[in-house]
């Protein structure tokens, strides 16, 4: 009896074996690929972060997934002053591709191809801009706009497709704030929520 059991679990044995033997390298090979994954292998595609912390709501969420094995630089573009802006992303110009929306303390907002990283527009406002940029078709013409603030006390409403100026908004004092749009008031109208410095105390 012993021996019929050393014999089943012998033979059992020399099967999974065989098994791990014939499987082993397939595994290897697949882990291998998986290493060798570079960026320039994985998805070129890029989200919509179409304002400051994503959302009207701010999550800081997107249901985005890419596929990138480490951190690469694709391309940088060098402004004439800091940038303290975080940037939006989306298709502002409705040529299928993400451009990245930017303000700089040199004054300027600049549109920025998000595959070459070359320069699309760029519009000179009266001061440093650190506002985030906000993306969205405020007033339903097609065309997504910029909203942006900036030192200057202004509040701009950009054209997405060429950054030549729809309005602006005067406020009291310096805008860091980042806009946020939205509906907030159910009448089908897109509103622009944004702060101000003009503090009582600066009157």
């Amino acid at each position: 009896m012993i021996n019929n059991v050393f014999r089943k679990s012998l033979a059992i044995g020399i099967i999974i074996l065989f098994f791990v033997a014939s499987v082993l390298p397939s595994i290897s090979g697949d882990i291998n690929k998986i290493n060798d994954i570079k960026n320039d292998e994985s998805t070129d595609k890029v989200y919509d972060w179409p304002m400051f912390h994503h959302d009207i709501n701010h999550t800081g969420y997107t249901d985005g997934k890419g596929n990138i094995s480490y951190p690469a630089k694709k391309w940088s573009y060098t402004t004439d002053g800091m940038v303290a802006s975080s940037p939006a992303l989306g298709d502002i110009d409705g040529d299928g591709e993400i451009e990245v929306v930017v303000g700089s303390d040199d004054n300027n907002v600049y549109a920025i191809d998000g595959i070459t990283g070359n320069k699309e527009w760029v519009y000179l406002t009266g001061s440093n801009v650190h506002s985030s940029p906000a993306l969205g078709d405020i007033d339903y013409d097609n065309i997504i706009e910029v909203v942006v603030g900036s030192n200057d006390g202004k509040v701009y409403a950009l054209n997405g497709t060429n950054g030549q100026v729809d309005w602006t908004y005067t406020t009291g004092f310096l805008v860091f704030s980042s806009p946020a749009l939205g509906d907030i008031d159910y009448d089908n109208i897109i509103e622009v929520v944004v702060g101000s410095v003009d503090c009582d105390f600066l009157n």
